[in-house]
């Protein structure tokens, strides 16, 4: 059985989350990855049990955040805050 890695990013930084992504998979990860879906309100608590379940979590962040990303920073204090227990 493959072990569990999350993939978090940024619209901006998709192609390197799937170059990055795509390595897990080669060396037996199984991954999953923050889309936009999974980051809707709506869907807090599958991302914190997708958060939760992963042998590893893996944050691919770029300096060159557009001004939307950086407004959602306040969005991953917010998701980082609740997967606590």
């Amino acid at each position: 059985m493959a072990s569990e890695a999350f993939l978090a990013f940024e619209p901006a930084d998709e192609t390197a989350a799937q170059i990055a992504g795509a390595e897990l998979e080669r060396n037996g990860w199984s991954v999953v990855r923050a889309n936009a879906e999974l980051r809707a309100d709506e869907n807090r608590n599958a991302l914190i049990q997708a958060v939760s379940h992963a042998a590893i979590f893996v944050l691919i962040a770029s300096p060159r955040l557009p001004p939307a990303a950086r407004c959602s920073a306040r969005w991953r204090s917010r998701s980082i805050t609740g997967g606590r227990s």
